[in-house]
C-alpha cells in the first residue's frame, strides 16, 4: 500500500496565517511568498485532509468544520515549535559564568526588574547576584571587585578625572526629576515649579541615590551653599512619600523611584526648567568587562538610547 504524503509544518503554518490574516493576500504578505504559493499550499493540505478547510466565499476567510479541527492542531503544533526554538536558543546562549550587579533602589525596582526577567530567559542563570545600595556603596562595590557592574545616577561630571581613570560607563536612561508635595500645598497651583522655589520649603530627600544629585540641581540657585542643608534624609522612597503626604515637606523624586508607589494625597509637578538625571552602568576600566557583562550592557544599550563613554 502506497504511503500517503505527510502533512507538513509549513502547510499548517500557512493555513494558520490565512485564517489569522483573513485572506490569501494577507498571508502571502506576512509569509513573504507569492499568493499562488499560499493557494497551492492550502490546496495540497485540503487534499491530504480530504476536506475543504476554508469557506472561500467568506470575507474575511473563515474555517469550515474540518478546518476548525485542523486549525486547533496547527495552533498547538506552532506553539510547540516556538517553544522548541526558545529551548534551543537557550542552549546556545548558555554561558559558564555569572554576572554580579549592584544598583541604587530606584533602578532595581523601576528599570531592572522587567529587563532582568527577559535577560534570564535568554541567558539562564547568568545573573548571580544583585545588590542594592546608595551611590557610594555601589561605586565601592564595583571598585572593590565585589560586583562586576554598577548601575547608578551619573555623577561623573562632579569628579570626572576620577571616574575616567577608574571606570568605563554607558548611559542607559534619562530620568526626569519631579517635585512631590502634599495636596493643597501652595506650589500645587503651578504647572511647573521654578527651581529657585524649592529651597524655600522643608526638603525631604532619598539617601538611596540622590545626595550628589540634589546639590548639583540646587547649587545654582542657593546663595550660601555651605549653609544649605536637606531637612530630612530618608532611605526608603515609600517612607519619603508618606512624609510628603503628611505635609512634613516637599521632595525631588526621580520618575523611576515613583513606579509601583501610588500616593493618593501626593501631587507631582515638573521642574522649571525641566531637570533630569542620567542612569549609567559602569565597570572597572583596568579589568574590563566579562563576556556576559558585555552582552548585558549591549542589551541595555539596545533597550535605551545609549552611548559608551570613556
Amino acid at each position: 500500500m502506497a504511503r500517503r504524503p505527510d502533512i507538513t509544518v509549513s502547510q499548517l503554518g500557512t493555513f494558520l496565517h490565512v485564517i489569522e490574516e483573513g485572506s490569501f493576500t494577507g498571508a502571502a504578505r506576512r509569509l513573504g511568498v507569492s499568493q499562488s504559493g499560499v493557494s497551492h499550499s492550502i490546496a495540497s493540505l485540503e487534499r491530504l485532509v480530504g476536506h475543504d478547510l476554508i469557506h472561500k466565499q467568506s470575507h474575511p476567510l473563515q474555517p469550515t468544520g474540518p478546518g476548525e479541527v485542523v486549525l486547533a492542531s496547527a495552533r498547538r503544533i506552532t506553539f510547540e515549535i516556538e517553544q522548541l526554538h526558545s529551548s534551543v536558543e537557550a542552549l546556545h546562549n548558555t554561558i559558564d559564568e555569572s554576572l554580579c550587579i549592584a544598583c541604587i533602589p530606584s533602578v532595581s525596582q523601576g528599570l531592572l526588574e522587567p529587563f532582568i526577567n527577559e535577560f534570564n530567559r535568554q541567558f539562564p542563570q547568568s545573573i548571580g547576584l544583585i545588590l542594592e545600595g546608595v551611590e557610594e556603596e555601589v561605586k565601592d562595590w564595583v571598585e572593590g571587585g565585589i560586583v562586576d557592574i554598577g548601575i547608578t545616577t551619573d555623577t561623573t561630571i562632579i569628579n570626572h578625572s576620577y571616574w575616567h581613570d577608574n571606570f568605563s560607563w554607558i548611559e542607559i536612561k534619562d530620568d526626569e526629576i519631579h517635585v512631590a508635595m502634599p495636596k493643597g500645598h501652595p506650589l500645587e497651583e503651578t504647572q511647573a515649579v521654578d527651581i529657585e522655589k524649592v529651597p524655600e520649603h522643608p526638603l525631604i530627600m532619598s539617601s538611596g541615590g540622590c545626595e550628589a544629585l540634589v546639590h548639583h540641581i540646587l547649587s545654582p540657585v542657593i546663595e550660601d551653599e555651605t549653609a544649605f542643608q536637606v531637612d530630612f534624609w530618608v532611605r526608603n522612597t515609600a517612607t519619603l512619600l508618606n512624609m510628603v503626604e503628611q505635609n512634613v515637606g516637599i521632595s525631588l523624586i526621580p520618575e523611576l523611584a515613583l513606579q509601583k508607589k501610588p500616593q493618593t494625597n501626593v501631587v507631582l509637578r515638573r521642574m522649571n526648567p525641566p531637570v533630569h538625571r542620567t542612569i549609567i552602568a559602569f565597570w572597572p576600566r583596568r579589568q574590563g568587562i566579562s563576556r556576559i557583562g558585555g552582552i548585558f550592557t549591549e542589551r541595555l544599550k539596545a533597550a535605551h538610547t545609549t552611548e559608551i563613554r570613556d
